[in-house]
């Protein structure tokens, strides 16, 4: 057991057992302590009555009696084992009663948690705000607030003064409920209380105020926060105010609380700057205004990736700039603003082209998804191959070629996007690389001007 080897431990119980005789009060221990660990709770209650034959059973034994009654959810089992212990004038004190309900509430087993409050005769010392912390935890977690909440009231009754954490389990709890008015008394009492206010309190707050809609507030108190020493916004806050913004569209706001992020001295990573990005698809946005956005995010950062452009072509579909996502995934020709965004993250993946393939075939552009096909074969036939790497021995992923030419079909593109993968197929299969490399390009310049012809 010492090991960690409990079923081992039990093992050797099994073949050494007939000469134990009536052992000793460490054995038992040891043993049941391995029985729980190990799930062979059959065992638990013989060597508990054994331990119980030898004298008074220590606070960890009493622990792992009430792990075995709670990852089987069985109170009256519990109720039996309280009452032998009482007969056996064991007693527990208050730290191994919070830690036995704990593990209670652990195992999903809340109800046996308030069972061992309810037993003074096991722990005369009474309720203390931990073991009301532990039970409103447990209760929240297992999708009772109404609970959660009646216990709050009675911790008021017995004169026992929240904690911090009192207040954090309650906020949780009224944003899992969806009780926001509640939430808000709450933290108005949080305030009035004379306790300190720290970051999870205002960021849970305002996280509930968010889920709400009611952004704005959760900007306001974000003020508030910003004025309490020691209770510094952090990457987790403005995370959730960015994105709040941003899937409204609201792209002024979003960036602004980005801004605002860094005058705080915090960091940006990828997902805050790519969240900002976002809120140019949330709702349709003129693609000037979406390249100022992403030149303002380049200058604070942003380092562009798949999932960059994959936002960009989604907020030129939803603006149905077609070209302008074209030409961001076609690094040829590109401007310099489109040069930087694609020099620092390389090829774009396959995926991206066959997202706006897809975009723009259900909006009945099929000229555009040929392009896109195109455009995916071209850039796989440059220095730097797609990120979505192609097999072995395979200058394009037929994969990929075959779920642009299907895209393609669907849109009225079958002859041009069917002689492209026939190129595809047919350079994949040639020795000669550079020349296969060479005739692909052709093939899928011969494809992009067909696409501009019917476009045109």
């Amino acid at each position: 057991a010492r090991w960690r080897c409990y079923r081992e431990a039990l093992s050797a119980y099994d073949h050494t057992k007939c000469r134990l005789g009536s052992g000793s009060t460490a054995v038992w221990s040891l043993l049941l302590y391995s029985a729980v660990e190990a799930g062979q709770f059959w065992r638990c209650e013989v060597f508990f009555e054994k331990l119980c034959a030898l004298g008074r059973p220590s606070s960890n034994d009493f622990s792992n009696m009430v792990r075995y009654h709670a990852l089987r959810r069985d109170q009256d089992g519990l109720r039996r084992t309280l009452a032998r212990l009482v007969q056996l004038g064991s007693e527990v004190d208050v730290l191994s009663r919070n830690r036995a309900m704990a593990a209670c509430c652990n195992a999903g087993a809340p109800d046996l948690a308030e069972v061992l409050l309810a037993s003074q005769a096991i722990c005369p010392a009474g309720a203390d705000a931990v073991a009301f912390n532990t039970l409103m935890k447990g209760h929240a977690h297992a999708g009772r607030p109404a609970r959660c909440f009646e216990l709050h009231e009675e911790m008021l009754a017995r004169d026992i003064l929240p904690t911090e954490m009192t207040f954090g389990i309650l906020l949780n709890t009224c944003n899992g409920a969806g009780e926001q008015s509640r939430a808000k008394q709450v933290f108005k009492d949080l305030c009035a209380s004379g306790l300190r206010l720290n970051t999870v309190h205002y960021t849970t707050y305002m996280k509930g105020l968010v889920s709400t809609g009611l952004i704005d507030d959760a900007a306001a108190v974000l003020g508030q926060m910003l004025e309490t020493p020691g209770a510094s916004p952090d990457l987790v806050t403005y995370s959730m105010l960015v994105k709040a913004y941003a899937d409204r569209g609201d792209v002024t706001a979003a960036m602004g609380m980005l801004e605002q992020l860094m005058r705080q001295g915090i960091r940006a990573d990828a997902v805050v700057l790519n969240m900002v990005l976002g809120a140019c698809y949330a709702k349709a946005t003129p693609p000037a205004q979406v390249f100022e956005v992403l030149d303002r995010l380049l200058d604070h950062g942003l380092s562009p990736s798949s999932v960059t452009l994959s936002i960009l072509v989604k907020a030129f579909v939803k603006a149905e700039a077609f070209d302008d996502a074209l030409a961001v995934l076609a690094a040829p020709g590109a401007e310099q603003r489109r040069r930087r965004l694609l020099g620092a993250c390389g090829a774009p993946e396959a995926r991206v082209f066959a997202q706006l393939a897809q975009a723009a075939a259900r909006a009945g552009r099929g000229a555009v998804a040929l392009a896109a096909y195109a455009a995916m074969v071209e850039a796989a036939c440059s220095d730097a191959p797609l990120c979505s790497s192609a097999p072995p021995q395979q200058l394009v992923a037929e994969v990929a070629s075959a779920r642009l030419l299907q895209i393609c079909r669907a849109a009225g593109q079958a002859d041009a996007a069917q002689a492209l993968h026939k190129a595809v197929v047919e350079a994949n299969r040639s020795k000669e690389v550079t020349m296969a490399r060479r005739q692909l390009r052709a093939a899928a310049q011969e494809a992009a001007a067909s696409a501009a012809g019917a476009r045109q």
